[in-house]
């Protein structure tokens, strides 16, 4: 419920001129920090919560989503944590296990298969294992080209009878009017005199 704008009077909180009028208690003021001063907490807290109390008498929730408030809730009053039981247990691609890999890994040569195998646990090598028999390992690596096996063509041909491109017009440096070497040394004026 907002308050109406006050016309006259000054805010009973400051010397300003007030400007709005309490709804609960008609009391003046002037902003919303003399609106919740201290003396005047009462009033605020009062609007406040009935605010909340009507948003939430507002708000209607479906049966399904009390239903998985209701599981959520005894799960976590049996003890129970409630990621494992939506999201099932943590597999190896878990960003805790990537992260344990890489401190498990970091004193290690990653060039020597020995010491990378010794520090892979039991199920780290067996899924490595499935992706080999499996032979579809090759999809986890993005495929790669070297640059020289990309053939680019490094001259192109213009012949005399057709128009330029644009596209090769715009990568050419404009051309500089240059004025003969004579007019531009002092030189040569000099010379000419004697």
């Amino acid at each position: 419920m907002a308050s109406a704008p006050v016309t006259a009077g000054k805010c009973t909180y400051c010397t300003n001129p007030s400007k709005y009028t309490c709804p609960r208690c008609n009391t003046l003021y002037c902003s919303s920090s003399c609106y919740r001063n201290p003396n005047h907490v009462q009033c605020s807290e009062n609007f406040y919560r009935d605010q909340v109390e009507e948003e939430m008498h507002g708000c209607t929730v479906s049966e399904e989503s009390r239903r998985k408030m209701m599981e959520i809730l005894q799960r976590v009053k049996s003890g129970e944590s409630v990621m494992e039981a939506e999201d099932g247990p943590l597999d190896s691609d878990d960003d805790e296990n990537e992260e344990d890999l890489s401190v498990r890994m970091a004193g290690i040569d990653l060039n020597d298969s020995e010491a990378v195998w010794r520090n892979m646990t039991e199920e780290e090598r067996q899924d490595f294992q499935k992706l080999v028999k499996k032979g579809n390992f090759e999809e986890l690596i993005p495929a790669w080209s070297a640059w020289w096996d990309q053939e680019v063509q490094l001259v192109q041909e213009i012949t005399s009878g057709s128009p330029t491109s644009p596209s090769y017009t715009a990568n050419c440096p404009d051309v500089v009017e240059v004025p003969p070497l004579s007019e531009l040394t002092v030189i040569s004026c000099f010379l000419e005199m004697c």
